[in-house]
């Protein structure tokens, strides 16, 4: 009896704590049905919020059921609440590229961004070279769109690397993949010179 009372008892608490968290949500509101949140390594759109639990559905179809009290005690990042999407992505170029080509594809890449996108209030995009890599000159770019939906911002990113791979394309820019050169030093052994 006193096992039995122990574990009813356990029971009742960790019920007790996730009601009580369930209400923390209600009135606090960090998320609502329907919206896209991350917690902790879970990310989905949220379907219920129930007395004990919250489910999310994940991008590839599953519902994870997140007790109450780890979700209002967690970190939760509310996706659907941001003012806008930043998109970030480097493009390498040969290290055999000149400067003054460099000046052109980075002239590309603005006028792309400037025709394409919608950046809200002073978010200009920022195109710029940073960096030499080990098998490319770096130019590394971060806009923002206006939209805040997921599919929409998709959509405006394909079409920018569509037309930035089009224009490159046409003005003789060359892409940069990882290569490895290997220099051979002449064997200058006296067993070498012998064989000679």
């Amino acid at each position: 009896a006193g096992v039995t009372g122990l574990a009813v008892a356990l029971a009742a608490q960790d019920t007790l704590k996730n009601f009580f968290a369930s209400i923390i949500l209600l009135m606090e509101r960090p998320f609502r049905e329907g919206e896209r949140i991350r917690i902790g390594d879970d990310m989905g759109t949220v379907e219920t919020i129930g007395l004990r639990s919250t489910s999310i559905r994940t991008r590839s179809g599953n519902v994870v059921s997140l007790p109450n009290e780890i979700v209002a005690h967690g970190r939760i990042e509310n996706i659907s609440r941001r003012p806008h999407i930043r998109n970030e992505f480097t493009i390498g170029l040969v290290y055999s590229t000149t400067t003054s080509q460099i000046q052109r594809a980075i002239e590309i890449i603005r006028n792309i961004l400037d025709e394409k996108t919608k950046a809200p209030g002073n978010f200009k995009p920022f195109v710029f070279f940073t960096r030499f890599d080990d098998s490319s000159l770096a130019i590394e770019c971060t806009y923002w769109q206006s939209t805040t939906d997921f599919f929409e911002s998709q959509q405006i990113a394909q079409s920018v690397n569509l037309a930035i791979l089009e224009q490159f394309n046409e003005a003789g820019l060359e892409f940069a993949y990882p290569t490895m050169t290997i220099v051979k030093e002449p064997d200058t052994s006296p067993e070498s010179e012998e064989d000679h």
